[in-house]
C-alpha cells in the first residue's frame, strides 16, 4: 500500500511475521493483511500501539476464538516485541523473527 508509512508498512509486517507464528486456527494471510493494512489508513495510524490494533484487530482475525486468543494472549507480547526492535534498531530479519517468536506464549 503506498499511502502507508515506513514505520508502520515495517510493524505491519513485523506484527503479522509474529501473529502468523502462533497458534490459530485460521492463519491471517495477504487479504487480512491488507484489509488491516487499510482499517489502521482510515484511522489515520501512522504506527502500532495497543489502541489502534484492538479497534482494528477483526480484520485480521475472522474466527472469533482467534479474536479472543490473540487479545488476551497474544497481543501484549507482540506488540512489546515490536516496540522493542524498533527501540533497538536492530532490524527485522528471519532469525530475529524466529527468536521473538519462541518468545511468545505456548500452547491455546
Amino acid at each position: 500500500m503506498p499511502e502507508i508509512n515506513d514505520r508502520l508498512a515495517r510493524q505491519i509486517g513485523a506484527f503479522m511475521q509474529l501473529v502468523r507464528r502462533v497458534n490459530l486456527d485460521k492463519v491471517p494471510g495477504i487479504a487480512e493483511t491488507l484489509d488491516w493494512s487499510a482499517a489502521l489508513l482510515a484511522l489515520h495510524r501512522d504506527h502500532l500501539d495497543p489502541g489502534a490494533v484492538e479497534e482494528t484487530l477483526g480484520c485480521l482475525c475472522k474466527d472469533q476464538e482467534d479474536l479472543t486468543r490473540v487479545r488476551a494472549r497474544y497481543l501484549g507480547p507482540i506488540l512489546e516485541r515490536i516496540d522493542a526492535i524498533g527501540q533497538s534498531g536492530d532490524g527485522w530479519n528471519s532469525d530475529r523473527i524466529a527468536q521473538l517468536a519462541a518468545q511468545l506464549p505456548k500452547g491455546r
